[in-house]
C-alpha cells in the first residue's frame, strides 16, 4: 500500500548513537540501513540520520567508564532523542539498537529488536545491568512502539519473553557487501570462522570436532582459521577455554588465531577459504551466512537458534551439541558434489537479502503505520 501522493511525506529520525560504541552485528545493521537509505530512490518515507557524527570510541572494560556510558546513554535515550523528534518535526524514530525512548509525544518509535539473549542467558551477564537494560527496553516498547524482529525466530521468542500485546514485524536485514573479486574461487585449505569468541559461539565443538577430522585424515593440509577475539563482556569471553582446547589437541600448527582483522584481510580470508562452519549455540539472525555466501562457499551451520531460517536449506546443519555431527558434515563437504549443490542453493538463497529488500521492507512498514495513523 502507497501513501497518497498528496500527503506530505513521513519523516523517520534513524538513530545512530550506539556507533561510536557498536562492535557487533547491530553495527553492520546499522551500517547497511544508512547505506541503504543513502542509495535508495523513491522511497516513502524521508530519512534523516542522527547521532553518528562522533567518532567510534575505544571498547573500554573498566567500571568507571561503563558507568559513564550508562548515564549518556539513558540521557541520550530518554532526553535527548525526544527533543530532537520534536526539533525536526519528525513523525517515526527508528532505533537499530533495542531501545525506544518510553516518552513519546506526537511521535510513533520503531525498535529492531535482534534477539532476546539478555532473558535467556542470565549468568553471562551482570545482574544489575541486565535488569536496567531489559527494563529499558520493555518500557521503550509499551506505548505507541513497533518491534522490528531481524528473524521469525526471534520474533516468536519477543512475544514470549518481552511483549505479546506490540506489533512485532520480520524484517530481514542485509550483509556488509564485499569486493569479490577472481580471488574468491581460489581455495585454500583452511576452514573459516568469523566472530567473538563468545561462549555462546560454541566454537569448543568446532575444535574438538576439527581434531577428530585431523585424526581422521592425518596426511591432509587443511587447517582452521579463527578470525576474532575476546568477548566485549568478561563473563561471555571463551578464549582461555579456546586456547585450552587447541593446546589440548595439539592443534597449534594447524588453527590460527588471527585476531581482529581489516575488511580487506577479511575479505582474503572468506574468498580462500575452502569452507565456513558456523557451529553458534543460538543466533538471533546470523549474518556471517550472507557473507560467506556472498562468496560461493559451502557453509555448515548449526541447528541453533535461526541460523536454519536464514540458511533455507542452502547449508549442512549439524547437531549443535555434537561434535561427532560436526565432523561428518565436515567430512561431507570433501565431496565435490555436496560442496556444487550447496554453493548453487547458496547463490539463490542470498537474492532474499538485498540491500532494496531490507529497506523497501522498512520503507513500507512505515508506510502502513502512517497510512493507520491517517
Amino acid at each position: 500500500m502507497l501513501l497518497d501522493q498528496s500527503s506530505r511525506k513521513p519523516k523517520v529520525l534513524v538513530d545512530t548513537y550506539h556507533l561510536k560504541h557498536s562492535f557487533t552485528g547491530i553495527g553492520t545493521y546499522t551500517n547497511q540501513l544508512i547505506s541503504a537509505v543513502g542509495s535508495s530512490q523513491g522511497l516513502n518515507a524521508e530519512y534523516l540520520i542522527i547521532g553518528s557524527k562522533r567518532k567510534k570510541e575505544k571498547n573500554h572494560r573498566r567500571s568507571w567508564y561503563k558507568l559513564l556510558f550508562h548515564i549518556r546513554y539513558l540521557l541520550w535515550k530518554q532526553v535527548f532523542l525526544p527533543f530532537l523528534v520534536w526539533y525536526h518535526s519528525a513523525d517515526f524514530i527508528l532505533c537499530p539498537d533495542f531501545v525506544v525512548p518510553a516518552f513519546k509525544p506526537g511521535f510513533r518509535a520503531f525498535a529492531v529488536i535482534h534477539d532476546t539473549f539478555f532473558w535467556e542467558y542470565k549468568d553471562h551477564y551482570g545482574s544489575v545491568w541486565r535488569k536496567y537494560f531489559t527494563k529499558m527496553v520493555e518500557f521503550g516498547v509499551q506505548r505507541k512502539a513497533t518491534i522490528i524482529a531481524t528473524s521469525q525466530y526471534t520474533r516468536r521468542k519477543i512475544k514470549k519473553h518481552i511483549t505479546s500485546e506490540v506489533p512485532v514485524a520480520v524484517v530481514y536485514q542485509c550483509p556488509k557487501l564485499f569486493d569479490v573479486g577472481e580471488k574468491a574461487h581460489v581455495s585454500r585449505r583452511y576452514f573459516l570462522h568469523v566472530g567473538y569468541f563468545d561462549k555462546r559461539k560454541n566454537l569448543g565443538v568446532l575444535i574438538k570436532a576439527f581434531a577428530k577430522f585431523k585424526r581422521h585424515f592425518p596426511d591432509g593440509d587443511m587447517n582452521l582459521i579463527l578470525a576474532g577475539g575476546q568477548a566485549v563482556n568478561n563473563k561471555l569471553d571463551d578464549s582461555d577455554n579456546i586456547q585450552e582446547l587447541i593446546r589440548s589437541f595439539k592443534l597449534e600448527e594447524f588453527v590460527q588465531l588471527p585476531g581482529y582483522v581489516s575488511d580487506s584481510e577479511l575479505n582474503r580470508l572468506y574468498s580462500e577459504a575452502f569452507a565456513y562452519i558456523f557451529p553458534s549455540y543460538d543466533e538471533g539472525f546470523g549474518i556471517p551466512v550472507l557473507e560467506a555466501m556472498q562468496f560461493d562457499l559451502p557453509i555448515i551451520i548449526s541447528d541453533g537458534g535461526s541460523l536454519p531460517e536464514i540458511a533455507g536449506g542452502a547449508c549442512l546443519v549439524f547437531d549443535r551439541k555434537s561434535p561427532d555431527d560436526l565432523f561428518l558434515r565436515m567430512v561431507d563437504l570433501m565431496d565435490s558434489g555436496v560442496r556444487k549443490r550447496l554453493i548453487e542453493k547458496g547463490k539463490k538463497r542470498r537474492k532474499i537479502f538485498s540491500q532494496s529488500k531490507f529497506i523497501q521492507s522498512i520503507d513500507q512498514l512505515i508506510c502502513d503505520c502512517t497510512n493507520e495513523k491517517r
